[in-house]
């Protein structure tokens, strides 16, 4: 995706990156740790679903993926 921007941007898009992942983590800081006291909640029923789909939609489009 990045090889589509011009070189010169090859110094922003870190910011960007960073940027983006603070404005989730201040949101949503449960989308930085390893998960498994949420993951326990909501196998227990006490986190709404409005929340487990958007922690899903986070760690899957807006989360760092290094496969």
């Amino acid at each position: 995706m990045f090889l589509r921007f011009p070189r010169w941007t090859c110094w922003f898009q870190p910011l960007a990156g960073g940027l983006a992942t603070g404005l989730i983590a201040w949101a949503l800081p449960q989308v930085l740790g390893v998960g498994y006291g949420y993951v326990g909640d909501a196998l227990n029923g006490k986190i709404a679903l409005k929340l487990m789909a958007s922690l899903v939609g986070i760690q899957t489009f807006g989360g760092d993926s290094k496969l």
